[in-house]
């Protein structure tokens, strides 16, 4: 699996974060963050050629996501039945 890619979601486009480049026709799964995540978004990294050989930010702490969607409603049950549920969609 791939790693996560963050994007904002402008004037009707879904702009990532970071360069990315998808096969024609490959699945994507988008997953909206809740508004008290985007409060602890650090502003976007600048560029490499904006560095000027400075030393380049750290990778994203992605640590900031975990319990998030600890109170989803689309959490709730049996997490059996839920992972039963995931995993059998595509059939």
């Amino acid at each position: 699996m791939e790693p996560p890619i963050e994007a904002v979601f402008t004037q009707g486009v879904i702009q990532p974060s970071t360069p990315v480049s998808f096969a024609e026709g490959e699945r994507l799964v988008i997953l909206r963050a809740p508004e008290s995540v985007h409060a602890d978004t650090q502003p976007d990294a600048p560029s490499p050629a904006d560095l000027d050989g400075e030393t380049p930010p750290q990778e994203p702490n992605w640590h900031r996501f975990i319990g998030i969607l600890r109170d989803s409603p689309v959490f709730k049950g049996d997490p059996v039945a839920i992972q039963r549920a995931m995993r059998d969609e595509w059939d």
